[in-house]
């Protein structure tokens, strides 16, 4: 485990996100949680990411997964990309990132689309296309088991 030196600020959010995580009044609440959970993420990785050292291979794995998300990927063709086998790839990239490539991009896909359905006029089925589903079914299942409710539920709810 790695130890920081927090500031103010970031306690302050730490204190918020935990009365907000321990609230159950609000409909929105998995969502809401997650998205702040993310968020702490972010602003660790932004305020702390610099002290660590990526390999570029591992950097490489995710500029691609970043750029390409909306295209079928494979383990085995993501590790040819980076010149990795796809063992390596697995082990460097949850040591990196805490995940493996395959968590990655499902996390990407799942927040692109949450994204999308917030704040597109773009029907379920284009943004499940254009987050690499090209069954609604598969997309909504796996929306659904990710956010707690259906993509069309969560759009009627943002609306």
């Amino acid at each position: 485990p790695a130890f920081v030196q927090l500031d103010e600020n970031m306690i302050q959010y730490i204190r918020f996100l935990h009365g907000e995580l321990c609230r159950a009044d609000s409909p929105a609440q998995p969502l809401m949680q997650r998205q702040m959970l993310l968020l702490l993420l972010q602003l660790l990785g932004q305020r702390f990411g610099a002290d660590l050292q990526f390999d570029r291979r591992v950097e490489a794995a995710r500029d691609y997964l970043e750029h390409h998300y909306g295209k079928a990927i494979s383990i085995d063709g993501l590790a040819k990309v980076v010149n990795l086998s796809p063992r390596q790839l697995r082990t460097l990239f949850q040591r990196c990132y805490g995940m493996t490539p395959s968590q990655y991009l499902l996390e990407l896909r799942m927040q692109t689309a949450w994204n999308l359905l917030s704040s597109s006029p773009l029907s379920v089925q284009q943004i499940a296309e254009q987050v690499g589903y090209h069954n609604l079914s598969a997309f909504s299942d796996r929306f659904h088991k990710h956010f707690g409710q259906s993509p069309s539920h969560f759009r009627r709810s943002v609306d």
